[in-house]
């Protein structure tokens, strides 16, 4: 169960990032360009979809 919560917050921490770069593509105090937060929301997303559907072991 743990890991499908990891993966639960990767994939939102993820669809956060896609938001982020298509509504304001910068934040003054971090200065993260937008070309590189899509790929990087995309690939926790990503993540986030293998941990959540992933199955455990016993």
């Amino acid at each position: 169960m743990k890991a499908q919560l990891r993966g639960i917050a990767l994939l939102l921490f993820g669809i956060l990032l896609m938001l982020f770069s298509i509504v304001d593509p910068w934040i003054p105090i971090i200065d993260v360009p937008s070309l590189f937060a899509w790929p990087s929301g995309l690939a926790c997303g990503i993540a986030g979809l293998v941990l959540a559907f992933k199955k455990e072991r016993d």
